[in-house]
């Protein structure tokens, strides 16, 4: 299972481009869905958020910044400690 804070560091768009700032940026992902959130990513996806519930709900979750949710069945459900 997925614990909190168990974070894989992954290349991401940065959710805030202000004047100056590098469209990316490196950010601590949650272990079990990084390889998903990298290949999204490398796919061209603009990302903003992602979280896989660590076993406390059923779907595992990626924030697109266009507002679509990519939800799919958390790899830690149902192994909350």
């Amino acid at each position: 299972m997925c614990r909190w804070g168990d974070l894989v560091m992954v290349t991401v768009p940065r959710v805030w481009r202000g004047k100056g700032l590098p469209k990316h940026k490196t950010t601590g992902i949650d272990r079990c869905i990084a390889p998903t959130m990298a290949y999204l990513v490398a796919q061209g996806f603009d990302t903003v958020a992602s979280c896989c519930t660590h076993g406390q709900t059923p779907w595992a979750r990626i924030s697109l910044r266009d507002g679509t949710e990519i939800r799919w069945p958390s790899p830690s459900w149902g192994q909350a400690a």
